[in-house]
């Protein structure tokens, strides 16, 4: 039964946070970055990237 609410706790908590991304990108807060080889999404402030919607080189480093 305790197995059962901690899945059921992950799943609330996942749901949560991924309708509060949708609404940040969709409000432009944050930006979507796709990293080869990486399943998902970094997620990144406007100010992260540049006028090409690269990553900065700063931020870069800090990923790779």
């Amino acid at each position: 039964m305790e197995r059962l609410f901690e899945q059921l706790t992950i799943l609330i908590v996942e749901k949560y946070i991924s309708a509060f991304l949708n609404t940040a990108m969709k409000h432009g807060r944050l930006v979507p970055y796709k990293l080869k080889g990486v399943r998902g999404n970094f997620y990144c402030l406007p100010e992260w990237m540049n006028e090409n919607g690269e990553i900065i080189s700063e931020m870069r480093e800090k990923i790779y």
